[in-house]
Formats: C-alpha cells, sequence, structure tokens
C-alpha cells in the first residue's frame, strides 16, 4: 500500500529536524535571505495543501502587479510544520516572510481513497 508523501518523508531523511530547517538550508545555499520561521506573522496570504501525484504540496503562486502569476513554484509541505517559503521568489509577495498553510479538516478520509491508486492516480484539490 502507497502513502501519500509529506515534507517530513523528503526533508527529514536528509537528516534535518523539520520541513522549515530544511528550506532555510536550501534557500542559503541559493545565497538568499530568510527570516527564522519563529517570527512567522500572518501574512494574510495562505498557502492551501493538496495532493498531486501522491505527494501533499503547496504552491507560491506570486502575482505581479497586473495579476499574472510570475511564481509557480510547489513544493512539499507537511500537516505537522504548517509553514511555506518558496525557495524560487523567496516569499516576494509578502516581503520574505513565512506563511501559513491551509489544511484540510481531515486527512485521513481524503487520503483514504487513494492510497490504493497509483501515485500518478493520487490527486486531490480542496475544490474537488
Amino acid at each position: 500500500m502507497a502513502t501519500i508523501k509529506r515534507g517530513a518523508d523528503i526533508y527529514r531523511t536528509a537528516g534535518r529536524r523539520d520541513s522549515a530547517e530544511a528550506i532555510i538550508d536550501l534557500v542559503r545555499e541559493k545565497g538568499g535571505e530568510i527570516a527564522e520561521p519563529e517570527v512567522t506573522t500572518d501574512t494574510g496570504v495562505p498557502v492551501v495543501a493538496f495532493i498531486d501525484h501522491g505527494r501533499w504540496l503547496g504552491e507560491c503562486g506570486l502575482w505581479d502587479d497586473a495579476r499574472a502569476r510570475v511564481c509557480k513554484n510547489a513544493q512539499f509541505i507537511d500537516e505537522d510544520d504548517q509553514r511555506f517559503f518558496c525557495i524560487t521568489c523567496l516569499n516576494a509577495e509578502v516581503s520574505g516572510q513565512w506563511r501559513e498553510v491551509t489544511w484540510p479538516t481531515d486527512t485521513g478520509i481524503i487520503e483514504e481513497p487513494l492510497i490504493e491508486l497509483p501515485a500518478e492516480e493520487q490527486n486531490w484539490t480542496p475544490e474537488g
């Protein structure tokens, strides 16, 4: 039986404590600036959790002034670490602050019918 992968499944395998630590390392390796996750405030621009090909992801969705989407990065997220920092645009839309992730209330009910499917068919969005 396959499982739906989360950030912890990926990031902790690299010896990191949590997803936030992995993101901090990745951003700093690229020479970027990143706020410590402890100073995270509610930016009013949450990231919505969804499942794509057997992976819980959050999508950045940075928009320019003409409301054209300029950042299409998606990355692993984790229900136990509901913070998001885009390693592509460095959360430019919210001045480099960490963004909160909006999760569904019962991931088990969502995942249950997907588990038996091949990974490429394990997809879910809040819109249905």
